[in-house]
């Protein structure tokens, strides 16, 4: 049955220079860069996608537009903000490779237990006593949880058929924190990557791909750098391509959209 709530209140965008169209609510938690490096990061799925806690869908249209995957499915326990993940589907005529599902990781990874070659996620980054208060009382409560990476990590774990894989976006300075959580449920590291806004500067996120099974064959890529160190005429700092690569390359078959379409 198709959900006739009204949407929450939404802001309007574009990703990739304006080939994807992108709403995402108006206020509380915001989609950041973050979802499009995740993106960038995965390798292709040949079987089905699952998108962990999807929000608005800025990983899961990003997979889908580049053809990381041809069969996504994106849960989100936040039922307003699945209606705006439907309506993104919607506007980039993607909605007949995704299913969107509302409701706890945990219960639909069970329903779904070792369908997917390839799991997702941007989780929540704070424990309980190292978050800070946000507009949107839905993510607060998730970064605010006592083990807020626990019910991800659950989830993946049941998702993933044999020799399936997470990615996984994640501050960097909390990396030991990802790797329990990870090892915990038999899920070890077989690449990292760090992200550096600048060369000069320590790396701010870590990307993580992983699989179930014994530690070890660990590959540590080669880092990838936000901006470059020299401003430009204007005297602003240059963007390097891998920010252009991830934010702004036009997925192949997309054109821009116009203001009337």
């Amino acid at each position: 049955m198709t959900d006739a709530s009204p949407l929450p209140p939404i802001t309007e965008g574009t990703l990739f220079e304006g080939a994807l169209r992108f709403a995402q609510p108006a206020s509380g938690y915001r989609a950041a860069i973050d979802g499009l490096l995740l993106a960038y990061f995965v390798p292709p799925s040949r079987r089905l996608a699952v998108d962990l806690g999807a929000g608005a869908g800025m990983v899961s249209l990003a997979i889908l537009a580049h053809g990381r995957a041809s069969k996504l499915l994106a849960i989100e326990r936040d039922s307003a903000t699945a209606r705006i993940l439907k309506k993104n589907l919607e506007d980039n005529g993607l909605s007949s490779a995704a299913n969107v599902l509302v409701g706890d990781v945990g219960e639909l990874a069970r329903s779904h237990r070792g369908a997917a070659d390839l799991v997702v996620a941007n989780p929540p980054f704070f424990r309980a006593d190292a978050s800070t208060p946000g507009g949107n009382s839905h993510h607060e409560q998730s970064v605010r949880a006592e083990d807020p990476l626990g019910p991800f990590v659950r989830a993946a774990r049941l998702l993933l058929a044999r020799q399936g894989r997470l990615c996984v976006v994640f501050p960097a300075r909390d990396l030991e924190v990802l790797i329990d959580a990870l090892s915990s449920k038999d899920l070890h590291p077989r690449r990292i990557l760090f992200v550096h806004p600048r060369a000069e500067e320590p790396a701010n996120r870590v990307l993580v791909e992983c699989t179930v099974g014994r530690p070890g064959g660990l590959v540590v890529a080669p880092p990838w750098t936000l901006y470059v160190t020299s401003p430009d005429e204007a005297g602003k700092l240059s963007d390097s391509a891998l920010l252009r690569a991830v934010s702004r390359d036009r997925p192949r078959g997309l054109s821009p959209r116009s203001e009337s379409d």
